[in-house]
């Protein structure tokens, strides 16, 4: 069956997943660029300690840059799923308990009648709930269905890193490449110093052939 009800009713479902999914992945990414300049930050907070104590700073990039992998795989992860249509549906009930079941049954009761007409599922019924279905549709159209308090949640957090990066890369920009140099090559530290040598006020004599 594939009824005008049935139809708003999964294009309204689709729109639902995807701004879910864009939800989840505007969230994933600012949760990214958190810890991308978190790690920035210490950075130039470990650039005075590099001669001193390089093992440390050392050890700190490495895990830094642990924390920056694993955010990016999961990043990834978060692009790659997408939600499903059961998953949106039921977000919306939770939201909107006046719907029932209503929603995931209008989703999945058309298609078990059309693969399983044995089972005696009525087609009046069936019918019945998707025109039921369609005016609970029609009201929440009017009405902010997705969630965003995550997005705004971790774009409060980000901010304070944001400023913070930036007043550095404005008054200390010599800082933020070295932070970055050092992120980038931790063992460089364990290299060579550079050694500076000072001549004394001592007699020079020059021998010509």
């Amino acid at each position: 069956m594939n009824s005008a009800h049935q139809r708003l009713i999964l294009g309204f479902i689709t729109h639902i997943a995807r701004h879910l999914r864009l939800a989840a992945l505007l969230e994933r990414a600012l949760v990214a660029m958190t810890v991308f300049l978190a790690v920035l930050l210490l950075g130039t907070g470990l650039v005075p300690l590099a001669r001193t104590i390089p093992w440390l700073v050392a050890s700190l990039v490495l895990l830094s840059w642990a924390a920056v992998g694993v955010t990016m795989i999961w990043l990834g992860w978060g692009c790659l799923r997408r939600r499903s249509l059961e998953a949106a549906a039921l977000y919306v009930e939770a939201r909107h308990p006046e719907l029932h079941n209503s929603l995931i049954s209008a989703l999945q009761l058309p298609e078990a009648l059309q693969k399983h007409p044995e089972t005696g599922i009525s087609r009046a019924l069936v019918e019945r709930l998707l025109e039921v279905t369609h005016r609970h549709v029609d009201a929440l159209l009017r009405q902010p269905l997705v969630g965003w308090d995550g997005v705004w949640r971790q774009a409060r957090v980000a901010s304070p890193l944001v400023v913070a990066t930036l007043g550095v890369a404005w008054f200390t920009p010599q800082l933020l490449s070295l932070a970055s140099a050092q992120l980038l090559h931790p063992f460089s530290l364990f290299g060579s110093q550079p050694t500076l040598l000072t001549l004394g006020d001592y007699p020079r004599r020059i021998l010509t052939g």
